[in-house]
């Protein structure tokens, strides 16, 4: 196999077999309820460990250019649903400060 096609199926095997990113993506869902983005710029901007991988082939592990193609597809997939969570996690607080605001309450 050449060097693209190892990256490549890196990229493939990770998109099957990574899903380790849910400690960071939930503790973003969670801090952005207060409306916080820097659980979410220190969780995406940092690479997953990569002592939490799953790789499916041993062997294709000790290859650097597979292992790069999975390193990548690993971030990419992280950093996504860490701002996804963030997303959520903000536009359901808007609603609820917005249901609170109007329900007439002033405390």
């Amino acid at each position: 196999m050449t060097a693209d096609e190892l990256y490549n199926l890196g990229i493939k095997d990770c998109k099957l077999t990574y899903k380790n990113y849910k400690d960071a993506s939930n503790a973003t869902l969670f801090t952005s309820m207060f409306l916080t983005t820097f659980v979410a710029v220190g969780t995406s901007a940092t690479p997953p460990s990569k002592d939490r991988y799953t790789y499916p082939n041993v062997i294709l592990s000790k290859n650097p250019h597979y292992v790069r193609g999975f390193d990548y597809q690993a971030w990419k997939t992280k950093r996504t649903y860490v701002w996804t969570n963030f997303t959520s996690g903000t536009i359901i607080s808007l609603f609820a400060y917005m249901i609170y605001a109007s329900s007439g309450s002033t405390r």
